[in-house]
């Protein structure tokens, strides 16, 4: 009777403890489980800064450290940069159209020349080359302005058409009308090139 008292009440005081141990072992679980998902409160994220594509403007923060950030240049966002150009000199004379035309071709032998007359921007050439012989006659060789002064020239030479052909033997005077048109002005002078030869200048032309 005495032992079976003894049994129960020990058995009685197992059950409490293992019961006491169970709910002290949940407790644990919990409280480790929420510590794990809080934040540590002492932990501040330092600001960012922000930059605005559409304003070129970026927005100071502060960092951990209580500094502040410096500003970006707005024109690497989208800002504006001045930009300075080199203006065109729209004063200045320029050849804008040509044309030659060979008005006379044969033997002769006078002496080269031309006479130069001007209108407006308009520049006339009327001259004699000389060429060779009755197969030769001429073009114009170029045309360009420096400071003011046009310069153009002439050459005489052979067509290919007539390279394999007998030509007459004789000094042909070729005789040519060239127009040259300037933009920008009238050039102040005329020269005009016969070959490497220079057969005539005029000045005073610019209106």
């Amino acid at each position: 009777m005495d032992r079976r008292t003894l049994l129960s009440t020990v058995g009685t005081g197992i059950a409490v403890a293992v019961a006491g141990c169970m709910e002290s072992g949940g407790d644990g679980d919990g409280a480790g489980s929420g510590g794990a998902g809080t934040a540590d409160p002492t932990d501040t994220d330092s600001p960012t800064t922000t930059e605005h594509a559409d304003d070129g403007v970026t927005e100071e923060g502060t960092t951990g450290n209580g500094t502040t950030d410096g500003s970006t240049d707005g024109t690497e966002n989208g800002g504006t940069t001045d930009d300075v150009g080199t203006p065109e000199d729209s004063g200045a004379v320029a050849v804008a159209d040509t044309a030659f035309e060979v008005t006379s071709n044969q033997c002769g032998g006078s002496q080269q020349s031309a006479t130069v007359s001007a209108d407006g921007s308009t520049v006339t050439v009327e001259g004699v080359a000389r060429g060779s012989d009755a197969c030769h006659t001429a073009r114009l060789a170029g045309t360009s302005v420096d400071g003011g002064t046009l310069t153009v020239s002439v050459e005489s030479y052979v067509p290919e058409s007539e390279a394999d052909e007998m030509c007459q033997q004789c000094l042909v005077d070729i005789e040519y009308t060239a127009t040259v048109t300037t933009s920008g002005g009238a050039p102040e002078s005329v020269v005009v090139m016969h070959g490497d030869e220079q057969v005539t200048r005029a000045d005073a032309l610019e209106d």
